[in-house]
């Protein structure tokens, strides 16, 4: 590699850290004009390609930094990423598990590994490779955090608890660990230990989605309907675009007796996912409630010809009408 490819591809990585993509993936570029055949050049950009998710031009350079050097674990892994985005998922597993297996201690491998795969739903494997990266960086709380996501995901809620109090004793002012041990504690019914977990997280991040809409939870499940839904309310005032929470409060509202409150909510959630029957049963309830029993028994006749839980229910509640 000669000096300028050795400094443009340093700039991009200034750049990129500093968060300017634009100008990173400008210096990657600069650098393949001085030398076309930098594996390094092209792994860089086409990871910079990719986190602007345009995915084509990510994959070839990516493709063709390992056609330069085959072995090169962050080009796997990097092409792993980008082809499970794009839907190829066994192809792009495939690259992510042999990323770690050129290098058994390349910590990004392991993370990049553990993430995608929890993404994927496939928690047992996340889970040993969030071990991996723990036994590599054990100070670093966000791997302790996965890796008890993982576990929980597994039901493995006692084994989750321990993960993310390890994560919360290596960051005590980490919203998303404080936030996550809260969501293992109250999967584990321990809804007290929840209540103040959640508490610190947004004691630490007062607009953190998770913390917000599990301690709604956890008011639900004591009987605090009130905080409930003042903590949902909350909750979308800095999260508008989040519909099941919105869903959550309006089931909350008609439970409440609020069904004038309930329905503006059920009726903008029906015109944008028509087709979620658990909106469609509970504005049908709104509706009824509401005073506009016709629709809403209409809405019910439709819904009970579904084989499901929803059908089950309107076709209950069709019965208890004649």
């Amino acid at each position: 590699m000669n000096e300028t490819t050795r400094q443009h591809i340093a700039a991009g990585v200034q750049h990129h850290l500093a968060g300017d993509l634009e100008q990173a993936a400008a210096a990657y570029r600069a650098a393949l004009q001085s030398d076309p055949g930098s594996a390094t050049a092209h792994n860089n950009l086409g990871f910079v390609l990719g986190q602007a998710r345009q995915w084509q031009a990510a994959r070839e350079h990516l493709q063709q930094a390992l056609q330069l050097k085959p072995d090169m674990a962050m080009a796997h892994s990097n092409l792993g990423q980008v082809l499970v985005a794009c839907g190829e998922t066994t192809q792009g597993l495939q690259h992510l598990q042999c990323a770690t297996e050129l290098e058994a201690q390349n910590l990004q491998a392991w993370e990049n590994l553990s993430r995608m795969t929890l993404q994927l739903g496939d928690a047992q494997s996340a889970e040993t490779a969030c071990r991996e990266a723990c036994d590599l960086a054990p100070r670093e709380a966000r791997l302790f955090t996965r890796l008890g996501t993982a576990l929980s995901t597994q039901g493995h809620h006692d084994e989750a608890v321990v993960a993310h109090q390890q994560a919360t004793e290596l960051a005590p002012g980490d919203a998303d660990a404080w936030g996550q041990l809260g969501v293992s504690l109250f999967l584990r019914q321990d809804l007290g230990s929840a209540r103040k977990a959640l508490g610190k997280a947004l004691a630490a991040d007062p607009n953190h989605y998770i913390a917000l809409r599990h301690l709604a939870l956890v008011q639900t499940a004591t009987g605090d309907k009130p905080a409930a839904i003042a903590s949902l309310q909350r909750l979308l005032q800095h999260h508008p675009q989040a519909s099941d929470a919105r869903l959550d409060l309006a089931v909350l509202l008609l439970s409440a007796g609020q069904a004038t409150e309930a329905c503006p909510l059920l009726e903008s959630l029906y015109e944008s996912h028509p087709e979620d029957e658990r909106t469609r049963f509970y504005l049908a309830l709104g509706l009824r409630d509401n005073g506009d029993r016709a629709r809403g028994d209409a809405l019910l006749q439709e819904l009970a010809k579904q084989p499901s839980k929803y059908g089950a229910q309107a076709q209950q509640l069709l019965g208890l009408m004649h």
